[in-house]
């Protein structure tokens, strides 16, 4: 989903694993913001074609959601995180956070096939054979890439999740718009390792450090930075 202010002309996209939970919170309860959906839209399988709460700029635009002169015109933001961090709380949370989803059939992991199917494979895999199998091809194209990378399409700034509180009140202060404190810490997963490091093979952190290059130059993130 996305969030906006038209008293403060802005708008903000929530993109996975970024703290954009506790972000989209606070901005709602402090800032004079709304979300822009309120449910999933679906395609004609009932499969999810723009999810509710992670959705990109180019979705909005694409499906009519909001115009486009106005993500323009608007002070548009998303939060990102260091890659090698973020897929192991990918990993991690469809190994263990979203398992009891499985027994739902009406939950949000059937809307989505693919995310279904990799939730299936994770069962019966550890981290690095995931990272292996999903991103060594990416891995070998040669291509630089973000790992949100949609999520940075119409984006004016980014909010790093390691320095969240520092770039958000920096945000603030450059666009004028009143500091309304520290974003609190939500939506923790829980029980995942803090050290992430301690799960990557040699040749997994080879694969996401060629993969994902664009957010380790862009951001300054490395492999140990914990």
């Amino acid at each position: 989903m996305a969030v906006i202010s038209h008293k403060y002309k802005f708008i903000y996209t929530l993109a996975p694993r970024t703290a954009s939970t506790a972000t989209a919170d606070h901005l709602l309860k402090k800032l004079s913001s709304q979300w822009i959906l309120s449910d999933h839209l679906l395609d004609e399988g009932k499969n999810i074609k723009v999810d509710k709460k992670h959705c990109t700029f180019s979705n909005l635009i694409e499906h009519e959601i909001i115009q486009k002169d106005i993500v323009k015109k608007y002070l548009t933001f998303v939060t990102v995180r260091n890659p090698f961090e973020s897929l192991y709380s990918a990993w991690y949370k469809k190994k263990y956070t979203y398992t009891k989803l499985l027994k739902d059939t009406n939950s949000f992991v059937y809307k989505k096939p693919d995310f279904l199917k990799d939730m299936v494979y994770i069962k019966n895999h550890d981290f690095s054979d995931w990272v292996v199998k999903n991103y060594e091809k990416l891995a070998q194209d040669d291509i630089a890439r973000h790992i949100n990378g949609t999520y940075l399409n119409y984006t004016d700034r980014v909010l790093r999740f390691e320095y969240l509180n520092e770039d958000f009140e920096k945000l603030m202060q450059d666009y004028n718009i009143p500091y309304p404190g520290k974003i609190p810490v939500i939506n923790i997963t829980e029980g995942k390792p803090s050290d992430y490091r301690k799960f990557y093979t040699t040749k997994a952190r080879e694969i996401i450090q060629k993969t994902y290059s664009l957010d380790l130059e862009k951001f300054s993130y490395d492999f140990n930075q914990v």
